[in-house]
């Protein structure tokens, strides 16, 4: 038997799982988000978050994020609202956090849980028709906002 070897990684966490450490805040944002899985009837996100329910013709990214950031308790923010003025630019993403994509077009997710290069995501006004729901991007391809400073 060799003894010199190196030690092996730490096991990738199964996808369904959330890595051990994730603090009481970011798992409480976590499953109120995932909790709204499925939904695609984005007025109670624009009641809460601006008062009004403009239909479903506007875009509701921003806005199901905003609200389950009220509803975890980590803000009171009011829509419209500019992330960028309220939270940090991250390179090392966490469990919800927030992920901008510019380009092609505007689009704003909560970090599930980061696994290498792919982050997984909950999003609203996802696909076609619209609704809540999960998916992978390249570690890249977005910009990461901190919740930290709301923790």
């Amino acid at each position: 038997m060799n003894t010199d070897t190196e030690p092996s990684p730490p096991p990738v966490p199964e996808p369904d799982q959330q890595p051990d450490g994730i603090d009481d805040a970011r798992q409480m944002l976590l499953s109120i988000a995932h909790a709204e899985l499925g939904n695609a009837d984005p007025k109670k996100y624009w009641l809460d978050v601006q008062g009004v329910d403009p239909g479903k013709k506007y875009a509701w990214c921003a806005v199901f994020y905003l609200w389950c950031l009220r509803q975890s308790g980590l803000c009171d923010w009011h829509w419209p609202l500019y992330f960028s003025q309220k939270l940090r630019v991250t390179k090392y993403p966490q469990p919800g956090d927030l992920a901008y994509f510019d380009h092609p077009y505007q689009h704003h997710a909560m970090v599930q849980r980061v696994n290498g290069i792919d982050v997984h995501l909950i999003q609203g006004n996802f696909g076609l028709p619209g609704h809540v729901a999960e998916s992978v991007c390249l570690k890249v391809k977005p910009v990461y906002y901190s919740i930290e400073s709301l923790l």
